[in-house]
């Protein structure tokens, strides 16, 4: 199972991309973590959307779970994850795609 993530308008239109081709934010991401009062509610099966207000908070635990991250590509991916992330701006949004 792989977790892809879009930045999208509030239409559904996709601006910007990061496709888990490794499958494994499935693993890397702190999933039912309740130190991660954002993340841990990724679902892993289905979509999760977080929006501008939700920004700061989702940037800083992206941050700690690459600080956390123990192969190069983990953190190479939720850099990206994170990148995309921090654009997010009013009525633009964050979606987590599980499978």
């Amino acid at each position: 199972m792989a977790i892809n993530v879009v930045l999208q308008t509030e239409n559904g239109r996709i601006l910007r991309q990061v496709i888990d081709t490794s499958r494994g934010l499935n693993w890397i991401l702190p999933i039912d973590n309740p130190d991660f009062p954002l993340l841990q509610f990724v679902d892993p099966y289905g979509d999760t959307i977080f929006n501008e207000r939700q920004t700061r908070r989702l940037v800083e635990e992206l941050k700690a779970v690459i600080e956390t991250a123990e192969k190069p590509e983990e953190k190479a991916l939720l850099k990206q994850v994170k990148d995309l992330a921090e654009e997010i701006d009013t009525h633009l949004y964050v979606r987590f795609i599980g499978d």
